[in-house]
């Protein structure tokens, strides 16, 4: 079990905030650099979440952060890994964007940890399982509206090869993936 500390007040209208706070001593994460981490190593997470107006965010140095926002019914959410800028901005449209810029990415890495956790197969029998929104991809596509990585440096063979910038969007059933950048540049659906 992982250790926490939750916290809960209520202003002098009854409404509630959240605040959560772990070390999270206990907890192994099996996963390439920066993310993995030992069962004895600690980070410090914190987490606060204002319930009246369906707004908070998360931490979790050097990781990343995470915030997210209630505009009418819809949900804004934005996830920074390993950068947090300056001046972020709020999107346009509601649902979920996930923006990672690593000062290096090695895929291999990222690839064997999928195929050891047969990811692939396990994101298809859950596709399979979930009905499809009319009009819609349905299901984490009808929230989630972009992921993008931007790296100066792709490792391939132990070597850096070049910067490459991705974004993977929804589009219908599916998603669409742009590449950009001197090792790899096109779009695939």
């Amino acid at each position: 079990s992982m250790p926490y500390r939750a916290r809960v007040t209520f202003d002098e209208e009854d409404n509630a905030s959240v605040r959560v706070t772990s070390d999270l001593a206990g907890l192994a994460l099996h996963l390439p650099a920066p993310f993995g981490k030992t069962a004895g190593e600690t980070r410090s997470l914190l987490v606060t979440s204002d319930v009246a107006s369906g707004s908070g965010q998360v931490r979790l140095p050097p990781w990343g952060r995470a915030r997210w926002r209630t505009q009418g019914d819809a949900l804004q959410g934005q996830v920074w890994l390993e950068d947090w800028p300056q001046a972020p901005q709020w999107p346009r449209q509601a649902g979920w964007f996930v923006n990672w810029q690593p000062a290096r990415l090695d895929p291999q890495q990222w690839i064997s940890l999928l195929r050891e956790r047969d990811l692939e197969a396990d994101v298809a029998a859950k596709s399979a399982a979930q009905p499809r929104e009319a009009g819609g991809a349905g299901g984490a596509s009808s929230t989630l509206q972009r992921v993008s990585i931007s790296t100066p440096c792709v490792v391939v063979d132990g070597d850096c090869r070049g910067a490459l910038q991705a974004a993977a969007t929804p589009l219908g059933e599916g998603w669409q993936l742009a590449l950009s950048g001197p090792i790899a540049a096109g779009t695939a659906q």
